[in-house]
């Protein structure tokens, strides 16, 4: 009983540990650049452009801003690494980008 009580509370800490051990090398760190028309991630060297239209919902947490993709894909920004506005600045202009209102959770 212990056991499954402590998954349940340390599960994602979990999750995430073995997943970074898994993860490839230089994949730890993402820069991404929001333009007009779409926004850029590049991972290790690699540039994905993806299309606002794409962003199924927007959350705010206290540490991130995160664009939801789909059931099993999300991207998520530290607000520390935000460079040349805001984050309420950011925030409204993802807003008007996808159509969609930022649902925060700020714990």
């Amino acid at each position: 009983m212990v056991l499954v009580l402590f998954l349940q509370w340390k599960g994602d800490y979990l999750n995430a540990f073995f997943a970074k051990r898994k993860a490839l090398p230089g994949t730890d760190v993402c820069r991404a650049h929001f333009y007009p028309e779409f926004y850029e991630t590049e991972i290790a060297g690699v540039q994905t452009q993806w299309q606002y239209t794409k962003v199924q919902a927007l959350v705010e947490t206290k540490d991130y801003i995160i664009l939801i993709l789909g059931k099993n894909q999300a991207q998520a920004y530290d607000k520390r690494g935000l460079e040349g506005r805001s984050v309420r600045e950011f925030c409204g202009f993802l807003s008007r980008k996808t159509g969609l209102h930022v649902q925060t959770f700020l714990r």
